[in-house]
């Protein structure tokens, strides 16, 4: 895969939460495997492309619909993106995104 088609960490902000986005369609049939639906709290893995780091966070799953169809999301709050910052992920970034479980 190229880079453009890695999800990314988005310095969108809407009240406190952040976006993971420009994720691939790629990831619907696993997401429709584990059952997951809008605004299902999932914990998800967020790794650096070259391996050399990984944080496991919640976050809230969500379906996006543009022109091209529906893409998936995740909306993290500020504790989370602010620890992914701290760990050394920056914004705009290539992430390698797995989802882990979904949380009850």
């Amino acid at each position: 895969m190229s880079a453009e088609e890695f999800p990314r960490l988005l310095q969108l902000r809407m009240d406190k939460r952040f976006l993971i986005g420009n994720m691939s369609i790629k990831y619907e049939k696993e997401i429709e495997e584990k059952g997951i639906k809008d605004y299902d709290k999932v914990l998800i893995k967020i790794e650096k492309l070259d391996l050399s780091k990984a944080v496991e966070i919640p976050a809230y799953f969500h379906w996006i619909h543009t022109m091209a169809g529906r893409r998936p999301q995740f909306i993290i709050m500020s504790e989370e993106y602010e620890l992914l910052l701290r760990e050394g992920f920056k914004d705009m970034e290539p992430i390698k995104l797995t989802i882990v479980k979904v949380l009850k």
